[in-house]
Order: structure tokens, then C-alpha cells, then sequence
């Protein structure tokens, strides 16, 4: 019943939600945006986003990738402004296929289920070794406001570097 009732609350448009957000049923506004073309980094995701009418309505963005390649793992963490902004970038990008790449992907966007909103996505990364100096900047997770990246809040403790774990075929894997 209560995965009907989800999948019920998400058809409903954007404009009769607001009761339920007003009432604290709902207040999401972290997602993961999956099936995102190889090749793709942050500021292309940035740049899609803007394309796409979302240029200041997200104030977190984290795509994990190969720290060693920089080669993303297809995926991002999205923290939009407020939960009404987060459900019109679900419906906008869940099937999203208009890649400004040649690539066939449908993209799917659904609900980080294990850390909601802006701060628990600031406190999750401010001390983690993504964080390190050794770390490139496009690799590290960021925040903004208004649309503008804005530097990360400082650590609150030192960070250690990265450790690399080896993959199958010899090459790093994610931290």
C-alpha cells in the first residue's frame, strides 16, 4: 500500500503537492541522476542543467568518479533547492534522452534513500578524502547558490588522502 501510495503522490503534478510539503509528508529534495553518457564530467552536467532550465534550482552536485581517470561512474547526486524544484527535475530527466553527445541512454532519476537534503550531503563530504587537495577539483563535490559555485564549507577535522582500491582489471575503483 504504501509503495501505490508513493508511486500515486508522484503522478500528482507539481501544484497539489504543496499541502503535503506544507504538512512535512514530503520534503525530499536529494537525488541520483543515473544512466549519465560516458564522457560526461561536472561542468558538462552544469551546462546541461542550465540548457535545461535548471541553472539556479540546485545547490549540491557530487558525480563519483575514478579518482585515478577521471572517468565518472555514470551518476551524480543532485540536491535541488526545494522538494517542488526536485520533483520537476524528476519528471523533466527521468527518460531525459536530448544528450548534447551522441548516445542512446535514458536517463532515470529517482531519491537518494540513504542522505536528504543539503546539509546531510555538506556534512557527509566536508571531511571525506574526496575533499583532499590530491583530489582535482572537477572530481570533488560542489556547492552553489543562485547558480554560482560557491566554496565548499571547510573541514572540520584533517582530511586523509584518498585510498585507491585496485578493480578487477587493475585499475582504481571508487573510494
Amino acid at each position: 500500500r504504501f509503495i501505490q501510495q508513493r508511486a500515486e503522490d508522484d503522478a500528482k503534478p507539481v501544484d497539489s503537492v504543496s499541502e503535503e510539503v506544507e504538512h512535512g509528508l514530503d520534503c525530499r529534495t536529494t537525488v541520483m541522476f543515473r544512466n549519465i553518457p560516458k564522457g560526461f564530467s561536472r561542468r558538462a552536467l552544469e551546462e546541461l542543467f542550465a540548457q535545461e532550465g535548471f541553472v539556479a534550482c540546485y545547490n549540491f552536485l557530487y558525480m563519483p568518479a575514478d579518482i585515478t581517470t577521471g572517468k565518472s561512474f555514470l551518476y551524480a547526486f543532485v540536491n535541488l533547492i526545494t522538494h517542488r524544484e526536485a520533483r520537476r527535475f524528476c519528471r523533466h530527466f527521468t527518460g531525459f534522452c536530448s544528450w548534447p553527445m551522441a548516445c542512446s541512454t535514458l536517463a532515470e532519476v529517482e531519491w537518494s534513500e540513504v542522505l536528504q537534503g543539503f546539509d546531510q550531503m555538506v556534512e557527509r563530504y566536508r571531511n571525506s578524502p574526496m575533499m583532499h587537495p590530491l583530489v582535482p577539483d572537477d572530481l570533488r563535490p560542489a556547492i552553489y547558490s543562485e547558480g554560482v559555485r560557491v566554496a565548499f564549507p571547510a573541514p572540520t577535522k584533517p582530511i586523509p588522502a584518498p585510498r585507491l582500491r585496485r578493480g578487477k582489471d587493475g585499475g582504481s575503483r571508487r573510494l
